[in-house]
């Protein structure tokens, strides 16, 4: 999930999707602004592994050679924040973790 080092770089592939949702419990809650956009949720957010792997095959489907550059990962109790450069500029997303260590939910900052 979090990088190895604020100067990793990542690629977005199908393998990455399925490798970071098996460290998510079921019901995991994802929201974003693009959620709007890219599934047609109003609410901006999604929940449930299944959703959340098909809206992330969507994406990549029409972005196949999505990457970002890590900046920072500062962290807390239950929970870090992975902030990095993609195709948009400067993004957050703070994961929250429950007492068994499985995300449960991530919302996605973007700078505008």
């Amino acid at each position: 999930m979090p990088p190895r080092n604020a100067n990793d770089s990542r690629s977005f592939t199908p393998h990455w999707v399925d490798a970071s949702l098996a460290h998510c419990n079921h019901d995991f809650e994802s929201s974003s602004p693009f959620t709007r956009q890219c599934a047609g949720e109003h609410s901006g957010k999604l929940t449930g592994i299944a959703a959340i792997s098909a809206y992330w095959r969507t994406i990549l489907s029409h972005v196949p050679n999505l990457h970002c550059q890590f900046v920072d990962v500062p962290a807390s109790i239950r929970c870090f924040t992975t902030l990095y450069r993609g195709h948009r500029d400067l993004l957050a997303e703070v994961f929250d973790f429950n007492a068994g260590g499985l995300a449960v939910r991530v919302p996605a900052l973007y700078v505008e």
